[in-house]
């Protein structure tokens, strides 16, 4: 039976864990650290057991896609979520945007944004089940990653911005 899927903010001994469980490209991890260690950024990393199977950014400054906070100035965004392939399926996407929600609403944060690949439909149903509404704001992103095989890939993808008001209290 799988262990529970649990998503908080990384230490620096989840960094080491996450390196050994999850290896990355060009340091994503370390940088993405960074920016939660300057306080521009909060680094969430999904466990099950002791094995990193996901992990987002939530961005307090600067939204990364700038149609974001040009649109909805304020905003906080949710960027880089990804599960990793053998752990699809299981509520880890779930865990990790209901983490940043309460992280969020930790700070008084009022609404939570993110961007969705409009090629990715698995992605926009699950904001959609979790409240998310798509904003016809759509934006750009060019970016480099690994892929399942391992090989470097650079890829451009097509984002619509879709967002959520945060409100206190039970789910």
């Amino acid at each position: 039976m799988a262990s529970a899927v649990v998503a908080r903010p990384c230490t620096v001994a989840d960094l080491r864990q996450l390196h050994v469980t999850w290896p990355s490209s060009a340091e994503v991890h370390d940088r993405h650290f960074a920016g939660q260690r300057a306080g521009t950024q909060s680094l969430l990393v999904a466990w099950e057991g002791d094995m990193a199977v996901g992990s987002a950014v939530i961005r307090w400054q600067n939204p990364e896609l700038s149609e974001v906070g040009d649109a909805y100035p304020g905003m906080v965004e949710v960027a880089h979520l990804h599960v990793r392939p053998d752990a699809r399926g299981r509520g880890v996407g779930t865990c990790l945007i209901q983490a940043a929600e309460d992280e969020a609403m930790r700070r008084g944060v009022r609404w939570l944004g993110l961007g969705v690949d409009v090629s990715n439909s698995a992605a926009a149903a699950l904001y959609a089940r979790l409240g998310y509404t798509s904003t016809g704001v759509f934006a750009d992103s060019e970016y480099d990653y690994v892929a399942d095989d391992g090989i470097q890939q650079h890829a451009v993808e097509r984002n619509e911005i879709m967002i959520r008001g945060l409100h206190p209290g039970p789910r």
